[in-house]
Parts: C-alpha cells; sequence; structure tokens
C-alpha cells in the first residue's frame, strides 16, 4: 500500500510512485484442539495521524491496510505485502478469547512470538423488581462489555469486540456463552424518558469454561411505576 497528499489547489503536480513488496508478518498460536474452528487473525495499522488520533472510526489508511488471515488448520498465520510500520495483531473466534499484541514491521520478515489462546465462560443470573408482582424484571434488554487480553475494547477497529446483547426471560433470568474471559460489565438499559436512556451496571470476572453468576438487587427504573392494580400485559 502507497499514499502521498498532493496540494492539488497549487497546480499541477507530478507524483513520483514508488512501490516495494512488503514484508511477510507470521506467526502460530497455542490453543486446544477442541477450539480451533473458525480462527482469524487480523493486522490493522495503529492511529497516528491527527484524524485518527481523535476519531472513532477506522480511517480510509487503516482500512487499505487491514488484513484478515485464516489460521491454518487453527494454529498458523501469515500476512503477505505488508508495509513497515506499527500494527496491531488479533487473534479471535467463536470458541476462544480475543487476544492482541502490538507488532513493529521493519526491512526484515516479522516472526510473532506465539499467542496462547484460551475458552471463553460463561454469565448466568437474574434480575430483581420488588415493583413486579412476581419480584422480577422480565424481558429486559442487557448487554455484557468486554476486552480482550491488551485490554482492547474498541469495536470500531475490531468488530470481534462488539458487546454481546441478551434479553431475560419471563422469570428475570439470563444466560450468556461463549462470553470472554476477564473482567466484563454486565449492563442493563432502560427509558428514564422517551429520549433519554438509563443504565444499571454490575462488574463480574469470568474464567474459561466456568459460570459466573451476576445478580441485579431491586433495580426498577426510577420513573417505572408500582403496579396499580388492573391488568398487567406481558
Amino acid at each position: 500500500m502507497w499514499e502521498t497528499t498532493v496540494e492539488f489547489w497549487q497546480g499541477t503536480h507530478n507524483v513520483e510512485v514508488n512501490l516495494q513488496a512488503g514484508q511477510v508478518v507470521s506467526g502460530r498460536v497455542d490453543v486446544a484442539r477442541e477450539l480451533r474452528n473458525g480462527l482469524t487473525a487480523t493486522l490493522l495499522p495503529v492511529r497516528r495521524v491527527s484524524n485518527e488520533l481523535f476519531g472513532d472510526k477506522v480511517s480510509t489508511r487503516q482500512s487499505m491496510m487491514r488484513q484478515n488471515v485464516t489460521l491454518d488448520q487453527g494454529q498458523r498465520f501469515e500476512f503477505s505485502h505488508v508495509r513497515p510500520g506499527d500494527y496491531v495483531l488479533a487473534v479471535h473466534g467463536p470458541e476462544v478469547s480475543p487476544v492482541s499484541q502490538n507488532v513493529t514491521v521493519g526491512s526484515e520478515p516479522c516472526i510473532v512470538k506465539p499467542m496462547r489462546l484460551g475458552p471463553r465462560g460463561i454469565v448466568m443470573g437474574v434480575i430483581k423488581d420488588s415493583r413486579e408482582d412476581d419480584g422480577v424484571w422480565a424481558f429486559a434488554d442487557g448487554s455484557i462489555r468486554f476486552s480482550d487480553s491488551a485490554e482492547r475494547h474498541d469495536e470500531n477497529d475490531f468488530p470481534h469486540l462488539r458487546s454481546l446483547s441478551f434479553r431475560t426471560d419471563e422469570q428475570g433470568r439470563f444466560r450468556v456463552p461463549r462470553v470472554p474471559v476477564g473482567r466484563v460489565t454486565v449492563e442493563l438499559r432502560y427509558h428514564m424518558t422517551a429520549d433519554i436512556i438509563g443504565r444499571h451496571q454490575k462488574e463480574a470476572v469470568v474464567r474459561g469454561r466456568e459460570i459466573s453468576e451476576v445478580i441485579f438487587e431491586d433495580v426498577s427504573p426510577p420513573n417505572k411505576p408500582a403496579p396499580q392494580g388492573g391488568v398487567i400485559l406481558r
């Protein structure tokens, strides 16, 4: 990938384009056989110019230079024609907790140190609401926010870091599988007014192949009226 800036309002310019082959970036991951399904490695240039540092979307430069590859037999990856510079290497998949690390590509082929991948966990719990007849908040909308191994959480850079959504059942219970390990935030949303969204939050620690329980105690929205009799439709 090659780029330049031309001040086109100052007359005609001759632009000289120098293309090079780029470098190879390769590596492998250490992962159990049962977790190798659908593993992908992503190489994304780091933000470095003003519109990238202060924006929340991937720039044109980053988008053009981003590369995605599927891991060979779930363990090895290789990127070709990589321009020298600073990158973030991220590895993710449906069964593993996402990992990432910084990579600097120079004038020689780059071999990345092995990255260890582990399983995900489960978050489950109940939302209690004393203002309801059955004492729970049924059909509440929520989400779980998480980070990868390097505490990155920007879904604009990496879509695989997007929050996991859920909805409680009629007993106010929820169960979310495949939650990445680490400290996560469980968030409930409700309408304070027609256009203002309120939130209740609790943190949990997720461990691989384990269940983490989260209980919200009486989290009725402030403007939610108490039952006054009559018919309640669910």
